[in-house]
């Protein structure tokens, strides 16, 4: 509201002094317009903060190819699957243990069973992980902004980290991806209910009045995500990372892939959880295989 009190009064005071100083009547148009659009750059500029650069020489991040000049970039991983089986087994005796301690009443032991039944995946604790590293590298949670008549092109850090995850690679529906919003806040116990609890909102989600008023809200939130005083930057149907957990493919040597759209409203990062593999067992040993997850993760952010 301040600053779209300030931008009222440019035209008012612009037109004052172009009657004070006596200003060719050729130019107390364009003295106005330029003054409105100046202020109106300013206080979007200021929504906005600084612009990412590169930290070697301080230039912008170009709009329309990356610095080293190449695209979006994979990196393919393995993960030991005993070190997170045995983080998901302390988190369920702690959740356990916290149950036993606040079973006061039996109206807050209910509430708290409910809400303490949601178990940690290997999905959420990759969440936490790519918050963390999110929060570390500010490139990777931008996203872009053109604006020609305010002369706005570059890429600026986001205020949140918000993930979306999908149930999977193989989904059909895009309401089978639920976006979580601030997960840096956020503790793996708590990403693994909010997740729970978006996917049963969507399942529940059968209400005709529900879901046309979903539409016409989505449809005004795209009206005033670019209008310069809405205070609001833009906010796409996705976050800045999409986590997929890809079918099981035990049985398999194919693991899917998704690379991210960034230039066409999508995340910068995709994370693929892959299916659970065993590895070769060595020559000169005779240990059993021991299991392992399978892990891409897609770059594509402007650097």
């Amino acid at each position: 509201v301040f600053h779209a009190l300030i931008c009222s009064l440019v035209p008012i005071i612009s037109w004052k002094l172009e009657q004070r100083y006596q200003i060719p009547l050729s130019w107390k148009g364009l003295v106005s317009a330029l003054s409105t659009m100046f202020a109106i750059r300013a206080v979007v500029t200021r929504q906005l903060g600084s612009a990412l650069t590169h930290t070697d020489d301080g230039m912008p991040f170009s709009s329309s190819v990356s610095r080293t000049g190449v695209g979006t970039v994979t990196c393919r991983f393995k993960v030991n699957l005993k070190g997170i089986l045995r983080f998901i087994a302390n988190k369920k005796e702690e959740r356990e243990e916290q149950v036993q301690l606040d079973n006061v009443s039996i109206s807050a032991s209910s509430s708290l069973k409910s809400r303490s039944n949601v178990e940690v995946s290997v999905t959420h604790i990759v969440v936490k992980a790519v918050a963390v590293a999110m929060a570390d590298l500010p490139v990777l949670n931008s996203y872009h902004i053109y604006y020609l008549p305010l002369l706005i092109n570059g890429f600026y850090a986001s205020d949140t980290i918000d993930i979306s995850v999908g149930s999977g690679a193989s989904s059909q529906r895009s309401n089978n991806i639920v976006t979580l919003r601030d997960v840096g806040c956020m503790s793996i116990q708590q990403i693994a209910e909010k997740v729970a609890r978006r996917k049963h909102h969507h399942r529940n989600d059968t209400n005709v009045a529900e879901s046309m008023w979903s539409v016409f809200s989505m449809i005004g939130r795209n009206l005033m995500s670019w209008m310069p005083l809405s205070g609001k930057r833009y906010k796409s149907q996705f976050g800045s990372c999409i986590v997929f957990t890809s079918p099981d493919s035990e049985n398999s040597e194919v693991d899917i892939e998704v690379a991210p759209a960034p230039y066409a409203g999508g995340a910068n990062v995709a994370v693929v959880v892959g299916g659970v593999r065993r590895a070769p067992p060595r020559s000169s040993s005779s240990s059993p295989r021991h299991p392992f997850l399978s892990v891409a993760i897609t770059i594509g952010c402007p650097a």
